[in-house]
């Protein structure tokens, strides 16, 4: 373990597992109650047939779940800023710097993701569909963008050697990304076949691609959690650490000063 002579210090991974954890929950309290609950209500359909699944808007359609939904993309916005901020200065410090234009392009991606979660989570659909489906294309064009981008960047233009945590969490974002914009394509094309031809049952494929979608975006951020792995947050010399292993050497790269 590293001490770091300050008032406070904790490990980053922590912030990792709250700004994932928190809109996981919420996410899976609005479909879980909502199967409970309202069933045929978050099931049905303007075609009127049979359907398994709720969609994600219709899961939080009902005042309870939307409440928790809120509060859990709320309460992540925080540490998700903290990640971002992480995330900038350590790929300024491991990619080539002649790509430091494309660097900043995956910070402006990542709060713009970040801006139009929160914008179609309190812009609701119901009361202003508009700008609930701009938000969201925001949302789904630069988490899709951001993702790509990175793992490109990791994958062919490090200046340091990856660690085998980084290796690791490189081969699980390209995992991800390839299931998220598989999920994404067939979720458009389920969506479209229901409003065209209203046959039962595809609309709750639609909503099950639109959750492999979500969980899998919430999945590839949380990746961050092996790319920090050894960051420690130090309070009092105002400073975060991080903490690598290559063979039997250890490094201690000061990535970020506060």
């Amino acid at each position: 373990m590293l001490f770091c002579p300050a008032t406070v210090h904790f490990q980053f991974r922590n912030l990792v597992l709250l700004a994932v954890s928190l809109p996981l929950f919420g996410f899976l309290f609005a479909i879980l109650w909502s199967i409970l609950t309202a069933w045929e209500s978050s099931t049905h359909t303007h075609c009127h047939v049979a359907n398994i699944l709720p969609s994600v808007s219709a899961a939080l359609g009902n005042s309870l779940q939307e409440n928790v939904w809120q509060w859990c993309v709320g309460l992540h916005v925080i540490p998700r800023c903290l990640m971002i901020w992480m995330y900038h200065k350590y790929l300024s410090q491991i990619i080539h710097q002649t790509l430091w234009l494309i660097v900043g392009l995956c910070g402006l991606l990542q709060s713009l993701e970040n801006f139009g979660l929160l914008g179609l989570t309190f812009a609701g659909s119901d009361d202003n569909y508009e700008m609930h489906r701009n938000f969201f294309i925001l949302f789904i064009l630069c988490a899709e963008a951001y993702s790509i981008i990175l793992v490109v960047l990791l994958q062919a233009y490090r200046k340091l050697p990856a660690t085998p945590l980084e290796e690791k969490s490189l081969f699980v974002k390209r995992v991800l990304i390839i299931c998220n914009v598989f999920s994404l394509l067939c979720a458009m094309y389920t969506f479209a076949r229901h409003n065209s031809l209203c046959e039962p049952g595809v609309y709750s494929l639609f909503a099950l691609f639109e959750y492999i979608v979500i969980l899998t975006n919430m999945g590839f951020h949380m990746t961050a959690y092996w790319d920090f792995r050894h960051a420690i947050i130090t309070t009092g010399k105002q400073q975060v650490l991080y903490l690598t292993k290559q063979s039997k050497n250890v490094y201690l790269r000061n990535i970020l000063i506060l």
